[in-house]
């Protein structure tokens, strides 16, 4: 396993994840925190300018396909930020052709990582590009697998295994090997896939095929970060033969083979949520069962109102991890009423809602 790439008796590496896909902020959050960097993230352009003003990052990580402003616009922007000319940003690409392009056209990236990010590629990354003196001198070279063999692995492959065109092999290496991050991996694409799902159902075919570009974009690298190859590559398919028509018409109608493709892709994709979602509701009841017993009075006014306090102090630095531990080992210790408070302040963490985390875990009566 991996326990570090710089020195914890000195100032540590920060770094700065830009993407509009919560999934895809958890994952890479997850990997660079397993390598023991600081990490912040922003949810796009405009919001990754206003913490690159006011806060000096080591490493940047940029998608390039968001709303509003896209990566190499504001790579651009950052580089003509005073004092920001040599800001190190890594691109992370979908491997489309049309990104690759761009990437190759511009100057603002020093280095590109493909989606879903493999551990061995970003170590060579951060060893690249981290500073010098924020680097160990016995740097681990390879992650090794941890957690296989255990029981808590075999009781995740148990469960998880009866989902269709599921590897749970693959998820859980995309997951560093830890049960745990997978499971919040998991947690976050349900809401982000039945969001992308039920745009793609109100498709009619006189929609622009931009909706399609952009929902299966976000599906296909949900899917791979959960280890579905196959109904990734199925929206890869649907995505480039968006763009691959873009190229030969200028009409933004979805034709009926199209349509009838994206049908049966939405039949797969149902079937694969459904199935995801019995089994993380099986495997959650499995690990942390219900005990109505377990309520305010386990434990005294004192440890609760101290666990609000670390709670509030990780929102007040980003600290999306913290947040969802602290939040899971508030749950235990509070009466029925204030655990929906907890649930509705993860759900707003999720999100990265910050603030609206804050709210519900101040309203936790103590």
């Amino acid at each position: 396993m991996i326990n570090t790439l710089f020195h914890r008796d000195k100032i540590g590496a920060t770094a700065l994840i830009v993407d509009d896909n919560p999934v895809n902020l958890i994952a890479g959050g997850m990997m660079l925190k397993t390598y023991g960097l600081s990490v912040e993230t922003a949810g796009g352009g405009r919001d990754a300018l206003e913490k690159v003003v006011e806060k000096d990052y080591d490493l940047i990580f940029m998608d390039l396909m968001m709303p509003e402003i896209d990566g190499v616009e504001t790579a651009q922007r950052i580089h003509n930020l005073e004092g920001k000319s040599g800001q190190v940003i890594i691109a992370i690409s979908g491997a489309l052709i049309g990104e690759n392009e761009r990437i190759a056209a511009t100057n603002e990236f020093c280095d590109v990582l493909e989606k879903p990010i493999e551990a061995d590629k970003l170590s060579q990354c951060l060893k690249r590009w981290l500073p010098k003196e924020k680097l160990c001198e016995n740097l681990i070279d390879a992650f090794h697998d941890i957690g296989e063999g255990t029981d808590e692995v075999t009781e995740f492959m148990e469960i998880f295994q009866q989902v269709t065109t599921l590897d749970c092999s693959l998820g859980l290496h995309y997951a560093l090997n830890q049960v745990d991050n997978y499971i919040r991996i998991v947690e976050a694409s349900m809401k982000q896939l039945n969001q992308s799902k039920s745009k793609l159902e109100r498709i009619t075919g006189a929609e622009e095929r931009r909706i399609v570009e952009a929902e299966c974009h976000s599906l296909k690298s949900i899917l791979y970060h959960l280890g579905s190859r196959e109904l990734a590559e199925n929206a890869t398919a649907l995505e480039m033969k968006r763009m691959g028509v873009d190229l030969l018409e200028n009409n933004n109608s979805i034709n009926e083979c199209q349509m009838e493709q994206l049908k049966r892709f939405l039949m797969r994709i149902n079937l694969f949520c459904s199935e995801l979602e019995q089994a993380l509701i099986a495997y959650n009841n499995r690990r942390y069962p219900k005990n109505e017993t377990m309520g305010i009075s386990t434990c005294s006014k004192e440890v609760i109102a101290k666990q609000q306090e670390k709670i509030l102090y990780h929102i007040s630095h980003y600290e999306y991890f913290e947040i969802i531990n602290g939040l899971r080992l508030l749950l235990t210790m509070v009466s029925k009423e204030d655990q929906n408070k907890i649930y509705q302040a993860m759900e707003a963490a999720e999100e990265f809602d910050y603030e609206n985390t804050a709210m519900y875990v101040n309203q936790i009566k103590i």
